[in-house]
């Protein structure tokens, strides 16, 4: 297997403890699922070695934020935000499509059960907002900036053609054929607004 490109390391480190945060605040019996998901733990809670996805999404928020010279620890919130975003629609694209593996390990609804897993899902989509309307402290409840009031507002626009590119795709199943076009359409909401949103 060829090694993680450096850039998708260093957006990892400086995301993951912030996506590490964002999912403890869970309850209980979402938070192992949700863990599991990313790859931290095992079915039992016990630590993983799976490791989590590539983290192209982060990355590409923070190496944004460095390309117009801001620290990159600034695209942290987003990063995290929109890996949330992408995480849950993972989990339930899973169910949808009945895959029972992922990152070469079951899917979280075939550990835990669909409906563990839909919960789980819909808790990380819930996670990504409240990570972005947190103050700039961590805190939730304050008086969220204009900045990240913004920021949730596209990341709203971006899921909302995600799953419209998501119900596309499952249209599709029920279609003799496929044009180019529609095919090109359908990729453009449902992988293309969150890597935009990045």
């Amino acid at each position: 297997m060829a090694a993680v490109p450096a850039v998708l390391v260093r957006a990892r480190e400086l995301v993951e403890p912030a996506l590490v945060a964002a999912v403890d605040r869970l309850c209980d019996e979402l938070r192992l699922p949700a863990r599991y998901h990313f790859g931290w733990v095992e079915a039992d809670g016990s630590p993983s070695t799976a490791g989590p996805g590539k983290g192209l999404r982060p990355a590409l928020a923070v190496l944004s934020a460095e390309a117009v010279g801001a620290d990159g620890a600034v695209a942290v919130p987003g990063a995290a935000a929109v890996e949330l975003v992408h995480n849950f629609s993972l989990v339930h694209d899973d169910i949808v499509d009945g895959d029972v593996e992922r990152r070469h390990r079951p899917t979280v609804w075939a550990v835990f059960g669909v409906d563990d897993a839909v919960i789980s899902g819909d808790a990380l989509h819930n996670l990504a907002f409240q990570v972005l309307l947190d103050t700039p402290n961590g805190q939730s409840g304050g008086e969220p900036s204009p900045e990240r009031v913004r920021a949730t507002i596209r990341l709203v626009t971006a899921t909302t053609a995600m799953i419209a590119g998501q119900s596309a795709d499952m249209a599709f199943d029920d279609l003799p054929e496929v044009d180019l076009a529609a095919c090109l359409a359908m990729e453009a909401d449902k992988t293309g607004a969150l890597l935009g949103y990045s």
